[in-house]
């Protein structure tokens, strides 16, 4: 039983882990092959895991062919449908789901899209309404250490994204009906009764599983304590529900005494202890993640009621079934990984070490502190592989915070959400509470995270990551299991700088995918510098936090040698507060302030022919202090190393480039001037230089139309080789290998992403 339920879970999860998806006759040769196994009685094991296959492959096929149409972008279509989830306000737009049944153009029909108004548009959840739209393929960002947005829009079913228009065409067609319609409603009376805090917005997320009022300064403090579990709906919240109403109830049966002799009562407890996880997970919507929860829950449940009858083993492998049967795409969320992976680990380390003596407080405590320390073991190289990074105060964080939002937030949130239109005023209080407690709990973390050591995933390589999960493993084995000692070893590997790093004389350059901006890391042996941060999107958002960060951490830098804002534009400087303040550097260069030094006491200006030499490679700076414009005055980079040189000129124009005087051979890369605006690359700068490789550092479909066509002819004119950041991601350059510019999408594509 247990190993064909293994070989169907095996089965549906692996389609989904492919790099290059096998096509559509993949589910017909998984049949072929379920029948063929059913012929032989010793293959016939096998039968589940074909079957497995087979449903998945079905189901990414149904996804993959969901999308829209590249024939559909950019066309304005009317479409009719519901208003799905809660609407997300931001300070310059709405954003929001919606379900389509009906567009005008047959060919572009998609089921779910992401939205969004530029312009006032009272949407509620459930809302049936009709809007112009143009649309879009969901497109995310590629770099090292970054977020999969293609996989995770794909994963929730989004086929495409877009904007509503502005038309006379749009109407609201019906009032907001279903689930969505009340958590809107609650919404509105969360907000009426809460104060506008961030603690509030944590109190939000826990009621309604409403994230979008948490600050990303309370994300950065939690993903610093690896605490982020605690401020969404998550398996941990709906398990605590579920476990504290069995718990109730069964007290409440066995108190019934002779009048349920003959019914068992563990099994009659988990009705109520299911139905109010139910609930609970509805609040939230029934996102994926609390699908997943709701059904390990049920068989949780299920285990605990026939404890002699279902192993730890047949229990978890269960739920794993019901999971991938539910969605076979959950092997794509690190949720999936980090909840199984988390539970393992305590069945594993629990079932060897039962304690007959577990009701004394001393033995609970222990069991308590082992928990969490099991877990933080057990997840610290999955949180590498998914963060990039993992925090080793994480045991201490969660044991002092679980206990505090499990027992008291969680409860205090639900009672008073669920009581507000019946008693308002012990509502008031207990929400009042909840947020107080979340404020304070903040305050906590906080501290912590100040003095927080992080792992970063950039300074393991295979090796050091094998020998983690060895330790990690002796660590997690019973008292007197042989070899365990060994598991002191382990933390020596994360002293370890596994970074691969260029050797002297030679400079590895990569330019990063931040949309209608620039982000270019210089690396060589022992030193790292940064060419402006992209740009700032909005209030706590930039290309600088969200994109740059990651990837240096991704690489392993820990430190920025140098940091150089090209020039005071938004696309170039906006994301610079974000990096020096995670990453941080040892000396800011900067070619323009705009209105004033953002930076006094770290920035310096830019100086026309300051050359310093690292690891054997020479960086020289031009700049024109005098320049009319502030993109003639980009502080322009040179780089000359011993296998090539690369020019990083900012955004300077033709009246820039024609004074530009560079005292170096062959230029092998350009990052283009301007991301290729026609006002830039003059012929005769196109001349001089003629690049081996030019990068264009531009967004997808962007409103500028760049690269400019005839920009784009004139580097073809002489033999460059083009590459676009929006196409291929991230561009990797070594001077080791000259002749060639790596993209990040390319080398680490997945069969969904464009």
């Amino acid at each position: 039983m247990l190993a064909r339920m293994l070989a169907l879970a095996t089965g549906l999860a692996l389609p989904s882990l492919l790099v290059i998806w096998p096509g559509p006759n993949a589910a017909i040769v998984s049949f072929v092959g379920a029948g063929a196994c059913a012929c032989s009685r010793r293959a016939r094991w096998l039968i589940p895991l074909f079957l497995g296959l087979a449903l998945a492959f079905l189901r990414i096929h149904d996804a993959l062919d969901a999308r829209l149409p590249v024939e559909c972008e950019g066309l304005d279509i009317e479409i009719i449908g519901r208003v799905a989830g809660l609407p997300d306000a931001r300070e310059n737009y709405l954003r929001f789901r919606f379900d389509v049944e009906s567009a005008s153009i047959a060919r572009c029909e998609v089921h779910r899209v992401e939205l969004r108004s530029y312009h006032p548009l009272p949407v509620s959840g459930g809302q049936r309404w009709r809007f112009e739209v143009r649309l879009k393929r969901v497109h995310g960002f590629a770099n090292p250490g970054g977020f999969d947005f293609e996989g995770d829009r794909w994963h929730r079913g989004i086929s495409a994204a877009g904007y509503v228009r502005r038309s006379e065409s749009t109407a609201l067609l019906e009032a907001g009906t279903g689930l969505d319609a009340v958590r809107s409603r609650l919404r509105a009376t969360l907000d009426a009764r809460l104060p506008d805090t961030s603690a509030a917005g944590v109190v939000r997320a826990l009621a309604i599983g409403d994230r979008n009022g948490i600050p990303s300064a309370y994300w950065e403090v939690l993903n610093l304590t690896g605490t982020t579990h605690l401020v969404v709906i998550s398996g941990l919240h709906v398990g605590m529900v579920a476990a504290s109403v069995f718990a109730l109830a069964l007290v409440a049966l066995r108190a019934m005494g002779p009048w349920l002799a003959r019914l068992p009562a563990p099994m009659l407890a988990t009705i109520p202890a299911l139905l109010s996880a139910a609930g609970y997970a509805a609040l939230a919507g029934f996102s994926l993640p609390t699908q997943r929860a709701l059904v390990m829950v049920g068989v949780g449940l299920y285990a605990a009621a026939n404890a002699r009858r279902v192993s730890p083993a047949l229990g978890i492998v269960t739920a794993l079934v019901c999971v991938l049967l539910l969605d076979p795409l959950a092997p794509m969320a690190s949720g999936f990984w980090l909840s199984f992976v988390a539970v393992a680990a305590l069945i594993f380390v629990f079932v060897h070490r039962l304690d007959p003596d577990s009701r004394r407080w001393t033995k609970i405590a222990r069991r308590t502190l082992w928990a969490q320390l099991a877990v933080f073991v057990a997840l610290l190289l999955p949180l590498l592989v998914f963060t990039q990074r993992s925090a080793l105060i994480s045991p201490l964080a969660n044991l002092l915070a679980i206990p505090l939002v499990g027992f008291l937030v969680v409860p205090m949130t639900l009672l008073g959400a669920l009581s507000v239109n019946v008693l308002p005023s012990a509502s008031g209080v207990l929400l009042a509470g909840a947020e107080a407690l979340v404020h304070h709990l903040f305050v906590m973390l906080e501290w912590m995270s100040r003095h927080a050591p992080v792992v970063s995933a950039g300074t393991l390589d295979g090796l050091t990551s094998v020998s983690l999960v060895v330790g990690c493993a002796l660590i997690l084995l019973p008292r007197g299991a042989v070899g365990r000692w060994l598991c002191v070893l382990a933390p020596l590997v994360l002293l370890v700088d596994a970074r691969d790093a260029p050797p002297h004389g030679h400079v590895r350059i990569t330019t990063f995918d931040v949309g209608q901006g620039l982000s270019v890391l210089a690396e060589t042996r022992t030193h790292a510098l940064l060419y402006d941060a992209g740009a700032r999107f909005g209030p706590g958002a930039d290309a600088g936090g969200l994109l740059v960060v990651p990837a240096l951490r991704a690489l392993g830098i820990r430190e920025l040698d140098a940091l150089i804002i090209s020039h005071a534009d938004n696309d170039h400087a906006g994301g610079v507060g974000s990096v020096v303040a995670s990453v941080g550097t040892r000396r800011l260069l900067v070619g323009s302030t705009g209105a004033g030094n953002p930076y006094p006491g770290l920035a310096e200006p830019c100086r026309d022919q300051l050359r310093w030499l690292w690891d054997g490679v020479s960086f020289e700076l031009h700049h024109r202090a005098d320049a009319a414009s502030e993109n003639d005055r980009s502080c322009v980079l040179l780089i000359v190393s011993s296998g090539g040189t690369a020019l990083l000129p900012g955004d300077i124009t033709a009246a820039a480039e024609r004074t530009l005087e560079l005292d170096a051979g062959g230029i092998e890369l350009l990052v283009a001037p301007h991301h290729g605006s026609r006002s830039s690359s003059s012929q005769a700068f196109v001349d001089a230089v003629a690049p081996r490789h030019v990068i264009f550092s531009v967004g997808y479909r962007n409103p500028y139309k760049h690269p400019d066509p005839m920009v784009v002819q004139r580097y073809r004119g002489v033999g460059s080789r083009l590459h676009v950041t929006s196409d291929e991601g991230a561009l990797v350059w070594d001077s080791r290998v000259p002749s060639e510019v790596v993209g990040w999408r390319s080398a680490h594509r997945r069969f969904w992403n464009w």
